[in-house]
């Protein structure tokens, strides 16, 4: 490592081994199980995407680094929804990765853009998700009503089913797989990821 080369540990998640990473002016390093590393120059990169998505209580946040021949280096965390960069010291870690990232690459790669959103096949699968869920509610209703269910029962399960109609329709609408996702220059990511580190939550 030269003396330039500045580093950053964190655990992804609670399961997982902590990951370090070395981050020079010219590219970034990850150090794998097996002893070996991962390099990818910064002259390297063909394309970046940062997303984060929200499951119950807990938020997932990724930047997927694509570089060289369609291979990729993706960078994780996942925490709690309470957590911040004020609170959370594996949190705090990865948004000073990023920004280390971001301070190198608007020096050397002001061509590039990064993508801010999930992928599209990823949305659509949560698309799906969702229509598959609020068509269940809908044909939990039809059959009930179909079948001769009582008044009172019919309108005892009109609460729960519309919930469960309501929560596939969000789904839906925050997935929106045929909207394209934004993409913004280097410059502008390393300001997102600077909100990011004064706590700031969440990106959209």
């Amino acid at each position: 490592m030269s003396n330039g080369t500045k580093t950053y540990e964190f655990k992804p998640a609670l399961l997982i081994r902590r990951h370090s990473y070395f981050v020079t002016q010219n590219q970034i390093e990850l150090a794998n199980k097996d002893g070996s590393d991962t390099v990818v120059r910064f002259d390297q990169i063909t394309s970046l995407r940062y997303a984060d998505t929200t499951a119950r209580e807990y938020k997932f946040r990724r930047l997927d680094i694509g570089y060289g021949d369609d291979k990729q280096m993706r960078i994780h965390l996942t925490s709690t929804l309470s957590a911040n960069a004020n609170n959370d010291n594996d949190l705090r870690e990865f948004y000073k990765l990023l920004h280390a990232i971001s301070t190198q690459l608007n020096k050397a790669r002001t061509d590039l853009t990064i993508t801010i959103g999930e992928t599209p096949r990823i949305n659509w699968i949560y698309f799906t998700i969702g229509a598959l869920t609020l068509l269940s509610a809908v044909g939990i209703l039809l059959g009930a009503y179909l079948s001769g269910v009582s008044d009172k029962k019919l309108m005892d399960s009109l609460v729960p089913i519309t919930l469960m109609a309501g929560f596939g329709a969000y789904i839906c609408f925050m997935a929106q797989p045929w909207v394209r996702r934004p993409n913004i220059d280097i410059a502008n990511f390393k300001l997102l990821v600077e909100k990011l580190q004064q706590g700031g939550e969440p990106i959209d």
